[in-house]
């Protein structure tokens, strides 16, 4: 267990849940019509009227930031001498330097 995919039932096991979780709730709305789960009187957009190009922008970066951290973690991993020590270095080093600079910047 101490290399990224060496447990394969557990990695289809989290692709399926995975998929569950974005399909499910999907073919269930789409089961029920668009009438029968938004709220009453409401519009859908697709894009919205009042998009620009800041806040297109904005939106490129989030999914950029939230993105980013899936592939900098299996960087990460590959290069230190304990992999299994990364949870613990996660947590002591990393979230409080993301917390005080979120809650510096904003998200």
């Amino acid at each position: 267990g101490e290399r990224l995919g060496s447990w394969n039932p557990l990695i289809w096991m989290n692709s399926l849940l995975l998929w569950g979780t974005i399909f499910i709730p999907l073919i269930h709305m789409a089961s029920r019509g668009v009438e029968r789960t938004g709220p009453p009187h409401s519009n859908f957009d697709a894009i919205t009227p009042d998009t620009s190009f800041a806040t297109m922008l904005t939106g490129v970066g989030d999914f950029a930031f939230v993105t980013t951290g899936q592939s900098m973690l299996v960087e990460i991993m590959a290069e230190m001498r304990s992999p299994e020590e990364l949870p613990t270095a996660y947590v002591r080093y990393s979230m409080p330097f993301q917390l005080v600079a979120m809650s510096i910047i904003g998200f």
